[in-house]
């Protein structure tokens, strides 16, 4: 049967997803290092194409901010915190190889690491960008941070915006907790990484913020209260 007339046989959904190119880009059986192998590839592959969909959506966001529409600025924010809690959850299902079946992928990786995964290192270059079209928006309120923190239904709109970012700062960090432990359990701390950089210096990038001065705001309202726990 030449190519022409198979690809006559694919469905319209085989046709539309791709699924044989995408089927295709894992190793056959006869040449995986182990037989865990099509787990790690399948787990962090799947990873690029969200996080190619959370770049999509940064573009979205910054549109809609440019634009006022606040309301669909936070919708999509939402969808940017859902995606990361679901990259956080396949880690676990990473967390199910046994540390001596990763050592033996682990080998045949080169100096292949994480660090370099083109989806992860755009998004920390690309969603620190979207403050400016926050702040462009917020000045068009005619209101402060502080104000907004103290009566968030002075702008409902723009506190849902707020909510929304500070969901998906905790839903990176989450995600990027989640892979600390998952190194931890699988290869430990004190090992160095491919690049040469100690696994435990991972845990340093869980507490950094995309949007800082949004975190500053939560104990600035806190002192304010002179709450006495």
């Amino acid at each position: 049967m030449s190519q022409t007339e198979s690809a006559k046989t694919l469905s319209d959904y085989e046709r539309y997803i791709r699924t044989e190119e995408l089927l295709a880009l894992q190793k056959p059986l006869e040449q995986r290092l182990h037989r865990e192998e099509l787990l790690f590839q399948v787990v962090h592959q799947a990873m690029e194409l969200w996080l190619k969909v959370v770049l999509d959506e940064l573009d979205r966001i910054a549109a809609f901010l440019e634009a006022g529409e606040l309301g669909q600025a936070a919708h999509h924010l939402r969808r940017i915190a859902l995606i990361e809690r679901h990259l956080a959850g396949s880690l676990e299902i990473v967390e199910t190889m046994a540390p001596a079946d990763y050592h033996v992928i682990r080998m045949g990786l080169g100096r292949g690491s994480g660090q370099e995964s083109p989806g992860f290192n755009a998004i920390l270059r690309e969603a620190p960008r979207l403050w400016t079209s926050f702040e462009r928006a917020r000045e068009r309120t005619g209101l402060s941070l502080e104000e907004i923190f103290e009566d968030p239904r002075r702008n409902w709109d723009l506190w849902q915006v707020i909510q929304g970012m500070l969901a998906m700062d905790e839903g990176f960090q989450t995600w990027r907790f989640h892979h600390y432990e998952m190194v931890k359990r699988i290869i430990g701390l004190e090992v160095k990484s491919l690049k040469g950089v100690p696994a435990s210096q991972l845990r340093h990038g869980v507490d950094e913020a995309f949007f800082p001065a949004l975190w500053e705001q939560v104990p600035i309202l806190t002192r304010k209260t002179r709450p006495e726990y």
